[in-house]
């Protein structure tokens, strides 16, 4: 469930950001003279695919950074002194 709950809100937030006519994103990029017209962000394949990994990549840093960081921090100290005595640095 909270991951159907997390898809669905990440969906919503992004649809209202990417969104063509009235999108936040493009108003931002017309109001900064960066874009002269409003660029339908999800039906040209360059920019539909860099949008979605850039979306799913947002969506799941943070998950995965706890997951890395449990795997780290559940190395032994063991380990650190033998590569230590190894002459193994930084």
């Amino acid at each position: 469930m909270p991951n159907l709950i997390t898809i669905s809100s990440v969906a919503l937030l992004f649809g209202i950001l990417l969104d063509w006519q009235h999108g936040s994103l493009n108003m931002v990029l017309m109001s900064l003279g960066i874009i002269s017209e409003p660029i339908n962000w999800l039906n040209n394949p360059t920019t539909a695919q860099l949008s979605v990994s850039l979306i799913l990549t947002w969506m799941w840093f943070g998950h995965s950074f706890i997951v890395v960081m449990a795997g780290v921090s559940g190395i032994s100290r063991d380990y650190y002194e033998a590569a230590l005595i190894d002459g193994a640095n930084r």
